[in-house]
This record gives structure tokens, C-alpha cells and sequence, in this order.
């Protein structure tokens, strides 16, 4: 979501402010922006379910696996 709001609020803020031609309207496209691509962002995520993890001492670390 953090890439999403960083893209977002950054074309949000460019376009805001070339369509305004003030600072100001840089602020407000870049906040909406933000939220936009916030929104987006954790709306496209893949969500896994069925995931089951376990502990392997092989690799010293959490494994999931996917269904």
C-alpha cells in the first residue's frame, strides 16, 4: 500500500498542480492522490488463501507455501 500511496500521491501532485498552477493545488492532488493510490493498491494485493507456514531448521526461517 506504501508504493501505491507514494505513486498516487506523487502524480497526484503533479497533475494537481500543472491543472492549478499553484502550490496549492499540488498539495490537494497530491493527498488525494495518496488515498487513491492507497485504496488501489490494497485492493489489487493478492490475497493467499489457504497459506499454511512452518518453521524449517533447514533454512532457519518461516516457509508458506500456497494453494
Amino acid at each position: 500500500m506504501a508504493k501505491g500511496a507514494v505513486i498516487g500521491g506523487a502524480g497526484g501532485a503533479l497533475i494537481g498542480g500543472i491543472a492549478s498552477h499553484s502550490a496549492g493545488g499540488a498539495v490537494v492532488g497530491g493527498v488525494v492522490g495518496a488515498a487513491a493510490g492507497a485504496i488501489v493498491a490494497d485492493a489489487t494485493r493478492p490475497r493467499h488463501r489457504g497459506t499454511r507456514c512452518h518453521y524449517s531448521s533447514v533454512l532457519n526461517k518461516r516457509v508458506c507455501s500456497y494453494k
